[in-house]
């Protein structure tokens, strides 16, 4: 005799397209229609593969008119994700060199701990002798 035959109609077919968009997870979809994720896979995979892409074109677009509308928030989430944009700033030491050069001789290390002995000496010799409680 074997199993009853599988067939979904086209209203959830689009609920199950909905859902997988949404993200729910396939394991709960076969739950809801009392199935198995096997079967749902084997008889709703465009469904289920399409939903999340379907999903993801409507909330861009939503975003995009957004942006063209005038929603700062919106044109500065584009302009980063999008047009590469970064409120990051590179600083870099004479003629783009490494400001701190990742390998140091001996020396230079020295060097290094002289010049930062002598300014962290000369702020607290310039703190002020009871300084003012912040509140």
């Amino acid at each position: 005799m074997g199993r009853p035959n599988t067939k979904f109609s086209e209203e959830q077919r689009e609920a199950i397209k909905k859902m997988a968009g949404y993200g729910t997870p396939h394991k709960h979809i076969a739950r809801i229609f009392e199935t198995s994720e096997k079967t749902l896979r084997k008889h709703c995979k465009d469904e289920l593969d399409t939903g999340g892409a379907l999903a993801t074109a409507k909330v861009a677009e939503s975003l995009y008119n957004q942006a063209i509308n005038g929603n700062t928030t919106a044109c500065i989430f584009w302009m980063k994700t999008r047009a590469g944009w970064s409120e990051r700033h590179e600083v870099t030491g004479k003629d783009g060199r490494d400001l701190m050069p990742t390998k140091l001789t001996l020396e230079q290390r020295v060097d290094l701990g002289k010049r930062m002995a002598f300014m962290l000496a000369e702020a607290a010799h310039n703190m002020p002798a009871d300084p003012e409680p912040k509140v």
